[in-house]
């Protein structure tokens, strides 16, 4: 059985994230990221309070640390 896709938005300092993943629940590095329907730029993307431990980075349109 072939793994479906499901798309996550995720609100950031920087706008909602769509999330490309095959998880059925929550989303992992390596996950393919888009903003306003292009990958998202390389950076750190704030997702909660307190901002130091609530962010992901995305680093070549991916999640590369949660």
């Amino acid at each position: 059985m072939q793994n479906k896709k499901r798309i996550v938005i995720l609100s950031t300092d920087k706008g909602d994230l769509e999330i490309s993943t095959t998880l059925a629940a929550g989303y992992t590095e390596g996950d393919e990221v888009f903003l306003d329907g292009v990958r998202a730029p390389d950076g750190k993307y704030i997702t909660g309070w307190p901002s130091w431990i609530s962010y992901i980075k995305i680093k070549d349109g991916k999640i590369f640390k949660l």
